[in-house]
């Protein structure tokens, strides 16, 4: 028995260091994953001889691979017919390996020109422009193109010269190089995402890069600004504006048997719906906001109201970014209370934190790109806060577990071009949900003397 639990921590340990999945590794982690992409302080003669050295044996390795799993599947796998005695000796002997050594040296120059050429950057150590970056990013696509239709010459040219000799030729060599050549470009892609891991974090260097919508199937296409052009987003559903408006109606309704002079609505609705099923944490969800105010003005009891914000969460990005873009639109606004704004690269700082990865916080934005989402720098309400000139009224929990408070939300505060502003901090707590939105509806003291004050 005690042999048995001896051997089970063996094999513990073993898959900890595997999947990197315990927390009983060691906490000082290699600034890019492994200890073969070096350190953050390379020099860049260093890293280029260390990326360029890498990749090719990586690729060299997984090519020599996948002919030897090729070769065997042919051979052995389907040994009738045979491709020595039944087709002439010439093609597997002569024609095949030539085109196969061939499309090694090939594929190795052409592959080694692209990526000096698009990586001149970096060995030059100069800061990456917009299109260093875009190029960098394609790197591992075009590897795999190139892979693609070497191998796939290889499969169409085998399957050419062996099925005019025998049919049965045919679906073995078109079959069998047809997968291992899939199957080598997609390692091949993947080694050489890991290898240019250093260099991709560089690259970001660029600021907020473009989105890039595409699928495994294709390049990517790069949207330089899709806010302002009909897109791959459609427009805003005209049953979600109805449901806005149907919500601001009931205020109406409620409150008019009371002579109402006031109007208040909390623009931080989810509008995913109405931006084919995404979320850009303020950057589509502006729009809502422009159209309940639209509906507002437009409305015969609500527009005679005074009018309040209410903008919590994602809905303060948001109407922030409404404000920047359509400042005529809230010019009689009188105040605003904004509990609970974040910025994401914030909230993903924490996130990595609490998860033990930390250490890879430089390559988010790039699986951001990859998904065709927005960077961490674009999800802030930072970039519009200067714009927002009413009185505000920001809440925030001061120890947020989530985020990175004080910091974030005292930069978010600073940013304000109100004259009139306060910040509230919530103590005692860590906890955003439970705590943070649910506070007012506890303690409503402070938002009531601030609207009182500029509502009057």
């Amino acid at each position: 028995m005690k042999a048995d639990e001896t051997l089970a921590r063996k094999l513990g340990r073993v898959l900890e260091r595997v999947t990197r999945q315990s927390g009983r590794l060691p906490k000082k982690t290699p600034a890019y994953g492994s200890w073969l992409l070096g350190r953050r302080v390379e020099t860049a003669g260093r890293r280029r001889v260390r990326i360029q050295v890498i990749l090719t044996v990586f690729i060299s390795v997984i090519n020599v691979v996948g002919i030897a799993v090729a070769a065997l599947l042919v051979l052995v796998a389907f040994p009738e017919p045979d491709i020595f005695e039944d087709a002439p000796l010439r093609y597997g002997v002569v024609i095949m390996p030539v085109y196969m050594i061939s499309a090694l040296a090939v594929g190795t120059w052409l592959l080694t020109d692209t990526t000096v050429n698009a990586l001149r950057w970096a060995t030059e150590r100069r800061r990456p422009t917009i299109d260093d970056q875009r190029s960098t990013f394609m790197i591992p696509w075009r590897v795999a193109v190139v892979h693609i239709a070497l191998w796939g010459g290889a499969a169409v040219l085998s399957t050419v010269l062996f099925g005019r000799v025998d049919a049965a030729f045919i679906p073995r060599f078109l079959g069998v190089l047809g997968i291992v050549g899939a199957m080598v470009a997609t390692f091949s892609y993947l080694a050489t995402e890991f290898t240019l891991r250093p260099i991709a974090a560089q690259a970001l260097e660029a600021g907020p890069a473009p989105r890039a919508t595409g699928n495994a199937c294709g390049p990517a296409v790069v949207k330089r600004d899709p806010v302002s052009k009909p897109r791959r987003k459609r427009k805003m559903k005209r049953r979600e504006l109805f449901k806005l408006a149907a919500l601001a109606a009931v205020l109406a309704s409620s409150t008019a048997r009371h002579q109402p002079s006031h109007c208040f609505w909390n623009p931080g609705l989810n509008s995913s719906a109405a931006n084919g099923g995404l979320s850009g944490i303020g950057q589509w969800e502006w729009r809502d906001c422009v159209g309940v105010k639209k509906y507002v003005n437009s409305h015969p009891t609500l527009s005679k109201m005074k009018v309040a914000l209410y903008s919590q969460c994602m809905g303060g990005n948001s109407q922030y970014h409404a404000i920047h873009r359509r400042s005529e639109l809230f010019a009689n606004v009188r105040c605003m209370v904004s509990p609970m704004v974040v910025s994401m690269a914030a909230i993903y700082d924490a996130f990595s934190e609490l998860q033990g990865v930390r250490q890879y916080q430089e390559l988010i934005d790039l699986e951001l790109l990859k998904m065709g989402a927005f960077v961490a720098a674009e999800m802030t309400p930072h970039l519009w806060a200067a714009s927002v000139t009413m009185p505000v009224l920001m809440v925030q929990v001061l120890k947020d577990a989530w985020t990175r408070n004080p910091e974030d939300a005292q930069k978010t505060f600073d940013l304000l071009g109100s004259k009139e502003k306060e910040l509230f901090w919530i103590e005692g707590t860590t906890k955003r949900f439970k705590d943070g939105y649910n506070h007012f509806g506890r303690h409503p003291e402070n938002v009531l003397r601030f609207l009182a004050k500029h509502m009057q």
